[in-house]
C-alpha cells in the first residue's frame, strides 16, 4: 500500500487538481483524486503523452509526494510491461510493436492501441 499523506498538504492538492485539469483538457479523461490509483494513472498519462503542460504539473506534484511512491510506480510500470520484440517510434516516443498477440496500430488520445 502506498502512503498518501501527501494529500494532506493544500499545495499538493492544488498541484494534483492542476494535473487533473490538464488531463481533462488534453485527453478528455476525468481523473479523480479519490481514485486509489490516482498517482499511478497520472504517471502513466505523463509517460504516454507529449504534453509539456502535464509534465510540468506532474513535476510540481512530485515535490510533495513521498519518494517511495515514485519507486512503487516504477516497479509497477516494469511489471506491467509485458511486451516482446521490436519497437515503434511515434513522435519521438518508443512503443513496443507487439503486446501479447496484438500489434501496435497507432495512438488514441496519447495511448498506444494494439489490434
Amino acid at each position: 500500500m502506498v502512503d498518501k499523506s501527501w494529500m494532506l498538504n493544500a499545495s499538493a492538492i492544488r498541484a494534483a487538481k492542476q494535473c487533473v485539469s490538464v488531463v481533462k483538457d488534453e485527453m478528455g479523461i476525468k481523473l479523480l483524486l479519490s481514485n486509489p490509483e490516482f498517482y499511478f494513472l497520472l504517471q502513466e498519462y505523463v509517460d504516454l503523452t507529449q504534453s509539456q503542460r502535464l509534465a510540468e504539473a506532474f513535476k510540481k506534484l512530485q515535490q510533495y509526494a513521498d519518494p517511495n511512491i515514485a519507486k512503487a510506480a516504477q516497479r509497477r510500470q516494469a511489471k506491467d510491461d509485458n511486451v516482446s520484440g521490436e519497437s515503434v517510434t511515434v513522435s519521438g516516443k518508443t512503443y513496443a510493436r507487439f503486446r501479447g498477440s496484438k500489434e501496435f496500430s497507432g495512438l488514441y488520445r496519447g495511448q498506444p492501441v494494439y489490434r
